[in-house]
């Protein structure tokens, strides 16, 4: 871990993008000072000096993960459950439980969706489901198919 001195020589209360000051490395291997004349240089040396430390390839997979990342609270967070959707459909009994149960052990807890074609699909899945630890959360029939749904969390209300 690096120590850093920042020593701010002026400052005016009225305005705070007024500033000068230095910031010096105190232990590392690179000693120096650099200054710095508003706050936003001070976050820059900062950061840099941060940066340095990281390799090239660490610092841009950092940078795409944040981006990629969204700012949710973690309330939001929380409330999210994965979903996945398995397509059984022209499939026999025993490919569209060997593809559920796949999906189970994939996901870990949240939900999944299950299309067939079948009408034994509800017990089929409730049993894979049972199996593993879930609970079979409800079936819509949607035409010629069905949406079997599934999920590892119990329901709140019976």
């Amino acid at each position: 871990m690096e120590n850093y001195i920042v020593r701010i020589y002026r400052f005016e209360k009225g305005n705070p993008r007024h500033l000068v000051g230095i910031v010096e490395l105190v232990e590392g291997k690179r000693r120096g000072k650099r200054a710095f004349t508003n706050f936003e240089d001070l976050w820059k040396i900062l950061n840099s000096r941060i940066s340095e430390r990281v390799p090239p390839q660490q610092r841009e997979a950092a940078k795409e993960v944040k981006a990629s990342t969204p700012a949710y609270p973690v309330d939001v967070l929380k409330g999210l459950t994965k979903k996945v959707i398995v397509d059984a459909r022209r499939l026999s009994r025993e490919k569209r439980v060997l593809l559920t149960g796949y999906a189970i052990k994939k996901v870990g807890n949240g939900e999944i969706v299950t299309l067939a074609d079948d009408d034994n699909a509800r017990e089929d899945i409730s049993l894979v489901a049972r199996n593993h630890g879930w609970m079979l959360k409800g079936t819509e029939p949607r035409g010629d198919s069905y949406r079997v749904t599934i999920t590892s969390t119990l329901p709140l209300h019976p």
